[in-house]
């Protein structure tokens, strides 16, 4: 029998990682942004939500004695539960749809035999889509205008009245 020797690698040399403080305030300016533009709304949001008596002309940002009110009377309203329900069943079936759906295209392409081609195309589709909706209007400007006729013409349906 012989013998199998294995072969010995030099030891991989690290760079110095002096850029770490560069990147740090490279990005810093980012985070601040988003903080400012995403989680101070958010927080202000709520404070409005958690407000007894809040008006855009006259903001009193003053608690009443059931700061919750206002979700307690959502939380008990028949149609928001209904609403809950539904985003709750459209998120869990659209996860997995699209889960499923991905691992049999990422199957597909792993196995390029023959349907190469079509993946190709169907990959590419979205990237030249909105051109050739563009293309086939004749005019850019049609498309649009039809989409803003047809939502202009919908009702709006009327609040839900508090019982």
């Amino acid at each position: 029998m012989s013998q199998v020797r294995e072969k010995s690698y030099p030891p991989v040399k690290r760079k110095k990682r002096g850029g770490d403080l560069k990147a740090a305030l490279l990005l810093l300016p980012s985070f601040l942004i988003v903080s400012v533009f995403v989680y101070v709304f958010i927080t202000y949001t709520i404070g409005v939500s958690l407000a007894e008596n809040w008006m855009p002309a006259k903001p009193s940002m003053a608690q009443g004695p059931d700061p919750f009110a206002t979700y307690k009377n959502l939380f008990e309203n028949p149609r928001f539960q209904s609403d809950l329900r539904n985003s709750f069943i459209f998120t869990v079936l659209f996860l997995l749809l699209t889960v499923i759906a991905g691992f049999f295209i990422a199957l597909a392409v792993h196995n390029m035999g023959r349907t190469k081609g079509f993946f190709r195309g169907v990959f590419l589709l979205p990237l030249h889509f909105h051109l050739l909706l563009l293309e086939l209007s004749g005019d850019g400007f049609s498309i649009l205008t039809q989409v803003s006729i047809y939502f202009s013409s919908i009702q709006e349906l009327p609040a839900p009245t508090n019982r």
